[in-house]
């Protein structure tokens, strides 16, 4: 009789343990946002990893994420927010945050991204006649810098940083001799940008540049006359649905073009969405499908494995001894949109480690080592 009721006790808390590890895991909230919400279990991704990732992160292996989302299918299956340190672009450190759902973030260089879009977008409208145009035939007012090859610079090159000018940015973007920070500080951005001297032919060499974006964006304002906030508000923003996002301005008054922006998490699922699915939201083509997919191509081979397309990153990881091509929308301190087309995800963390150059690893760890090879 006690033997009897010592196994059922066992079996009690066996069974208890498993539905508790069930109950770790139910679909996220369904919110009215458009975006459909799922489980782990049911699009085919072993909790077992998922629940390892989320213990690395609690336990400060993987510090000061501020959020982790996965969408499988274009379904949300999983969403947590977690507390940190945190700081504002313009503003510096704000302190311990409590990271929610409604929370803005600074989302740093996935703004460079958002506007590579608008690119795209403006493009598709007609406002811009080809991506192959020459950038000085949108500024007349600075000629005077138009010498050697610097007017062979053309849309193109700035969406795949291959500008070919004196610039730097590979130094930390707390040391103010960055090009970027120089840049921001400036009375006018393009100007700086534009009057930097020719160091390589415009679209041999690779070279990041938040120059590139601004000017981007300069060229968006000349031909729709709406500033970059505006326009992305009016032809993207609102079409996805998204209302809630700052957009930090420098001195000059102009929208930060490099990493101004502050999103919602969910909100940069959406931008994740919008790449997966070939440009379309819902049943609207909001831009080409052959732009889009352009964009998320191989345009600049930086290093094995790893380049550069239309303002994202393009970089290949082996996962079970096979490899596995993302597009990786990122920025200062943690932040990504990845996009895997072959495993049908978008994959979005926030975090909080800004000009973090110590650290022995990065944000995309965690989808590479433990969210990639859940996937069944």
């Amino acid at each position: 009789m006690k033997k009897t009721f010592v196994i059922s006790i066992l079996l009690i808390f066996i069974f208890s343990c498993k539905s508790n590890n069930k109950d770790n895991f139910p679909a996220p909230e369904k919110l009215n946002d458009s975006i459909e919400v799922s489980t782990l279990e049911n699009e085919g991704i072993d909790t077992v990893f998922i629940s390892n990732l989320i213990d690395s992160i609690e336990k400060g292996i993987y510090p000061n994420i501020h959020s982790l989302l996965i969408l499988r299918n274009n379904k949300l299956v999983f969403e947590r927010y977690f507390s940190g340190e945190d700081a504002i672009a313009g503003k510096g450190k704000v302190g311990l945050r409590h990271h929610q759902v409604d929370s803005v973030h600074d989302i740093r260089s996935i703004t460079k991204s958002i506007i590579g879009l608008a690119i795209l977008i403006a493009y598709d409208k007609g406002l811009i006649k080809s991506l192959d145009e020459p950038v000085f035939n949108y500024f007349p007012e600075f000629k005077q810098y138009k010498t050697d090859t610097k007017g062979a610079i053309t849309i193109r090159h700035l969406l795949t940083m291959r500008h070919g000018l004196d610039w730097n940015e590979k130094i930390s973007y707390s040391d103010t001799t960055n090009s970027e920070i120089q840049m921001n500080r400036s009375n006018d951005p393009i100007d700086y940008f534009l009057s930097k001297k020719t160091v390589n032919p415009p679209g041999t060499v690779f070279n990041y540049s938040g120059g590139c974006p601004q000017t981007l964006a300069a060229i968006i304002k000349k031909q729709s006359g709406l500033e970059i906030d505006e326009f992305v508000a009016q032809t993207l923003f609102k079409q996805l649905g998204i209302s809630t996002f700052e957009w930090i301005k420098g001195k000059h008054g102009l929208p930060y073009g490099a990493s101004g922006l502050r999103m919602r998490s969910r909100d940069l699922a959406k931008i994740g969405l919008l790449y997966l699915n070939e440009g379309k939201w819902n049943e609207d083509q909001l831009i080409p499908s052959k732009l889009i997919n352009e964009a998320q191509q191989l345009q600049v081979n930086i290093e094995p494995d790893f380049g550069y397309g239309y303002q994202v990153w393009i970089p290949t990881d082996t996962i079970k001894g096979r490899p596995f091509t993302t597009t990786e929308a990122s920025g200062n301190g943690g932040q990504i949109i990845a996009i895997n087309k072959t495993f049908n995800t978008v994959i979005v963390i926030t975090a909080g480690n800004y000009n973090r150059r110590d650290m022995t690893w990065v944000a995309p760890d965690l989808y590479v080592k433990y969210i990639y090879p859940a996937i069944q």
